[in-house]
């Protein structure tokens, strides 16, 4: 009797080179078959759009360098160069409410959700 496992796989930016690095995510879906002959594999590819952080755009309208930021929410460098440059991984709250608070902004000012359809 044939089963079936499903894997969720996130494409880092270093593996462009091997996938199409316009779909952020690939599901797997792996059929084992009763013998080895039976075996199969499909590659299910999903673009969920995506979420891009807007901090390097306000920052030079305002004329704000990313070292004063980071010193007036009390943070290191590194951490603003990563929303500067729109390499975030992992969106931290605190973080965010800290540069709203600074800047007297919006969220929606920092980080919009662009669909997959406007992506293209």
């Amino acid at each position: 009797m044939p089963f079936f496992t499903i894997y969720k796989v996130y494409i880092h930016k270093r593996y462009c080179k091997y996938v199409d690095c316009k779909h952020d995510i690939i599901y797997i879906v792996y059929i084992k078959g009763d013998n080895m002959a039976e075996d199969k594999s499909i590659f299910l590819i999903k673009n969920y759009g995506k979420v891009k952080i807007k901090l390097k755009e306000y920052l030079d309208a305002k004329n704000i360098k990313r070292s004063n930021l980071a010193f007036s929410i009390k943070t290191r460098f590194e951490v603003i160069d990563k929303w500067y440059n729109n390499e975030v991984q992992r969106v931290d709250l605190d973080v965010l409410a800290r540069i709203c608070y600074v800047l007297n902004c919006k969220v929606e000012d920092i980080i919009e959700y662009v669909d997959s359809k406007e992506d293209n």
